[in-house]
């Protein structure tokens, strides 16, 4: 009897670490599947302010995030491009980096003060019917306000 004790308990220690993993699986897909219907992903946004200051006129400025948890943008002159990670009313970006073009100094000091905006953005709020995004950082200081120019398909990858 002690054998067949000990298959049962096998048994069920091998179905126990099934489940487990299955709902572990469950888990990944569904943070996976979050990602793909994050509400900022399939837009493309226009950078309007940077702390509470106009973009200079005339400058081109995109934002997109992406499905792979990626983010590019230009402010100016240069591309950027990182990690990023969404949550509800989060994000967080992770390292960016930067073309380094020659450009006109006004451009340069606005790229520089989105990158360093960017660096302390932790938190994010849609406004005007989900047209209007405003970045902010932990003390809930806007640094960033975007405007949605276009909503695309879901982009292939990030630049």
């Amino acid at each position: 009897m002690q054998n067949g004790g000990m298959k049962i308990r096998s048994i069920l220690m091998l179905f126990v670490a099934c489940v487990l993993n299955l709902s572990a699986d469950e888990a990944v897909v569904s943070e996976a599947e979050a990602v793909r219907e994050h509400e900022l992903l399939k837009i493309v946004w226009r950078v309007e302010a940077i702390d509470g200051e106009p973009v200079v006129e005339g400058s081109r400025t995109e934002f997109s995030f992406f499905e792979q948890g990626r983010v590019a943008a230009t402010v100016g002159c240069n591309r950027i491009g990182g990690a990023v990670e969404l949550g509800e009313g989060t994000l967080r970006f992770g390292p960016l980096m930067m073309t380094r073009m020659a450009c006109e100094e006004v451009l340069m000091d606005q790229e520089n003060r989105f990158s360093e905006a960017l660096s302390e953005v932790t938190l994010y709020r849609l406004e005007e019917e989900d047209t209007v995004l405003i970045l902010l950082d932990e003390e809930d200081k806007p640094r960033v306000r975007l405007v949605k120019v276009v909503e695309t398909e879901a982009p292939e990858r990030a630049e």
